[in-house]
């Protein structure tokens, strides 16, 4: 934790505020991962707050674990997309971020087939 704080340590009064409320997200968020160690949720908001204070490092793997959960739909894997972009992995994070537009665009193209489906029955 020191690390961290010497590392961005000529950040402004506000910034400095903002990092250490991030950091208290991360030791509470550590707690409730001890306790639920699976929580595909908690991975992902834990793995966010690990990115937020600057540690992509220990976001990537906290990030895959998440991104494993259909539960969290794509916001996880987007997560992962920045969090291995941050710690210079730009090519897993632009194939990432290319299968989930990939199956985004097959969702909505489902999703329009589908409705527009039921109004040709209903006709």
């Amino acid at each position: 934790m020191l690390q961290e704080r010497a590392a961005l340590a000529p950040l402004g009064a506000a910034d400095q505020q903002r990092l250490d409320q991030h950091l208290t997200s991360v030791r509470d968020l550590e707690r409730a991962i001890a306790l639920a160690p699976g929580e595909p949720r908690v991975l992902d908001t834990l793995g966010v707050a690990r990115l937020k204070t600057g540690d992509a490092g220990r976001a990537v793997p906290i990030l895959r674990r998440a991104a494993r959960s259909s539960i969290n739909g794509p916001a996880a894997k987007l997560h992962l997309a920045e969090a291995l972009y941050r710690n210079g992995e730009g090519a897993e994070a632009k194939t990432l971020l290319r299968e989930v537009l990939a199956a985004e665009r097959a969702r909505a193209s489902v999703q329009r087939t589908g409705s527009g489906g039921a109004k040709q029955g209903a006709a």
